[in-house]
């Protein structure tokens, strides 16, 4: 359910805000650079209050000498402790809108990060997000994170203003994180009148849709981009004729260390081009449309099982899968896979349009659902279940993916052993022709994978490609 449907609210031209999916996060992230590019309203001074709060935190940890024992570092690492905005309802969560969190582990990385900096001579960073750059264990959900919890209390007030031009119930709810004070140098608390999620009893926070983005503007990927097209004679020489766009973020980092003149002409560059925010109509990447697409028609063909045993949960899970199969080759779900220049949207839009058909029939039976679950193992696809007992996986990949065969023979029994689960479905998304043709003999290896795991695994393939034909039976 969506925000304005839940508090039944008619939106007008001034409602800019991001109208958030109440019971599952949006893998959006609010994006700090998008914040200096346009403030606005409530939001007029963000950038000064960002930046004046990481120069505080810089001051201390120049002074503590990288020394994690030190009153400075302690300090410092006490007020970046910034636990992750859920009421946003935006990032990692999966299937809920409660993540892992950020917390100390926020707060160490961003110190390493601040730290590394330092020692290169900086002494203030205009956009605290190069961290990115400078840490690898930092990502867009960090970002997200520590911008959210500096302006929480600007995202209060821009949400109060909702709730008084709408008339909508709220709460007070008091922070004790509202905002820093430099004066003070500490967190002050304050109290707001919100609104509550009705599946999770938390307040809610609205965020303007102009300041949300797929991946901040300033990263470590596209400051290898613009190394890559501007200074391609020093990657060359450093790594050889045979480096690639492609490669992994420890090499970013190392690199960004050794050329900080670098960095700094790709910040000044972001700065002249600004930033875009996601364009939450075309969602090229299938973050949000195909999942509200999905859970639209799912409501109107829910199934009611009576599920008393773990076979019997089993098989509900299939049948919703089996429904799921359904309104994609038959009902135009597959639309929703594909964008307007007619190329298919990644594996993330195909994770949701599945959560979207069924988070509404696991909430209709009584099912727990959790999407990206850290089993021990690494985190699975879709974990449902009732109680310990009746318990089932699922692993969703598009045929396409170089891990599709790994995952079938190797992650997906892995998940279900450590788990000591019995049941695994492995869901499978084909968009193209020839992704047919990787599919040959598939449900034998299934069958084998099974026997030799101790475990049951069925095969369950959609046939997601433009237009498919009506009951596809092309992966028999």
């Amino acid at each position: 359910m969506l925000f304005s449907e839940h508090f039944e609210i008619t939106l007008t031209q001034e409602d800019s805000w991001f109208d958030p999916i109440l019971f599952a996060d949006t893998k959006l992230f609010l994006d700090p650079f998008l914040l200096f590019d346009g403030e606005f309203g409530e939001f007029e001074g963000s950038h000064k209050e960002i930046v004046g709060f990481f120069d505080y935190i810089f001051q201390l940890i120049a002074k503590s000498q990288g020394n994690t024992q030190s009153r400075q570092w302690r300090e410092a690492l006490s007020l970046l402790e910034l636990q992750e905005v859920s009421e946003l309802c935006l990032g990692y969560a999966g299937s809920g809108t409660r993540g892992s969190g950020s917390g100390t582990g926020l707060a160490l990385q961003m110190a390493r990060g601040l730290w590394a900096a330092v020692r290169q001579g900086i002494d203030r960073l205009e956009h605290f997000e190069e961290v990115q750059i400078f840490e690898e264990g930092i990502g867009a959900d960090r970002i997200s994170d520590a911008t959210a919890g500096i302006i929480r209390h600007r995202l209060a007030r821009y949400t109060q203003a909702v709730v008084d031009r709408h008339n909508i119930a709220a709460k007070e709810m008091r922070y004790g994180k509202s905002r820093f004070d430099p004066e003070k140098e500490r967190w002050i608390t304050e109290k707001y009148r919100l609104p509550i999620n009705p599946y999770t009893d938390m307040p809610l926070l609205l965020v303007p849709r102009d300041y949300l983005r797929s991946l901040p503007t300033i990263n470590p990927n596209d400051f290898w981009d613009f190394c890559f097209t501007n200074s391609n004679d020093t990657i060359r020489r450093e790594f050889g004729n045979e480096i690639t766009r492609n490669v992994d973020k420890r090499t970013i980092v190392d690199f960004a260390k050794r050329h900080p003149e670098l960095r700094e002409r790709y910040v000044k560059s972001k700065e002249v081009e600004g930033g875009e925010p996601y364009d939450l109509r075309a969602d090229p990447s299938g973050f949000y449309q195909p999942f509200l697409g999905a859970r639209g028609w799912s409501a109107n063909n829910l199934l009611r099982l009576s599920i008393a045993s773990a076979i019997e949960l089993f098989e509900a899970i299939n049948r919703f899968t089996e429904q799921f199969k359904n309104y994609v080759e038959n009902q135009h779900g597959w639309q929703l896979l594909w964008n307007d220049d007619r190329t298919p949207k990644k594996e993330v839009a195909f994770q949701a349009l599945f959560s979207g058909v069924m988070i509404p029939h696991c909430q209709a039976n009584d099912i727990d659902i959790s999407k990206e679950a850290n089993i021990g193992r690494g985190p699975v696809d879709f974990k449902f279940s009732q109680g310990y007992q009746k318990r089932v996986l699922i692993e969703a990949k598009l045929a396409s993916n170089s891990k599709f065969w790994s995952g079938l023979k190797t992650q997906l029994p892995k998940y279900l052993q450590a788990e000591c689960i019995e049941h695994g479905i492995f869901l499978v998304a084909c968009q193209r022709e020839q992704d047919f043709k990787r599919l040959k003999g598939i449900n034998e290896v299934a069958a084998e994978v099974s026997q030799k795991s101790g475990v049951e695994i069925r095969v369950i393939a959609v046939d997601c490609s433009a237009a498919p034909p009506s009951a596809s039976n092309l992966f028999d």
